[in-house]
């Protein structure tokens, strides 16, 4: 992973496409199967570049990047916003823990590696995002 793991790159890209972005804030990476909904929310890129996203959680909403296989941000993006989110659940298991996020009737699946090597940060936002309850109360 080339730009999305480099946090001056994240901010510059945030600056770039107005997405708020703290310090603090949890960032995650993940990735989905590609078979599932990026056709419909994404349709003109290709599905390579789909499969790698980046994830910032933030209390009034959730953008989600998408990345390419070798990591560099693109500009295909999109926003959840909290009153959208219906639900949140997330599995952990040893190796790899699953985030469903369900907004507007639409199930979105991410596959969450517990820790990466080039990314510090991965194991510290979802410690942190657990104990905020993904900034859901009612969960």
């Amino acid at each position: 992973m080339n730009d999305a793991m480099k946090m001056d790159q994240l901010k510059a890209y945030c600056r770039a496409h107005q997405i708020k972005l703290s310090d603090d804030q949890p960032i995650v990476w993940a990735y989905t199967d590609t078979s599932h909904w990026e056709y419909a929310t994404l349709e003109q890129a290709t599905p390579a570049a789909l499969r790698h996203k980046l994830l910032i959680f933030s209390a009034e909403n959730i953008s989600v990047i998408s990345l390419t296989v070798r990591g560099e941000l693109t500009p295909f993006m999109m926003t959840l916003l909290a009153t959208d989110i219906e639900d949140i659940q997330f599995k952990r298991r040893l190796w790899r823990s699953q985030l469903v996020l369900t907004a507007k009737g639409v199930h979105y699946r991410f596959n969450v590696p517990n820790w990466l090597l080039r990314a510090p940060w991965q194991q510290r936002s979802l410690a942190l995002l657990q104990a905020n309850q993904f900034y859901r109360p009612d969960l």
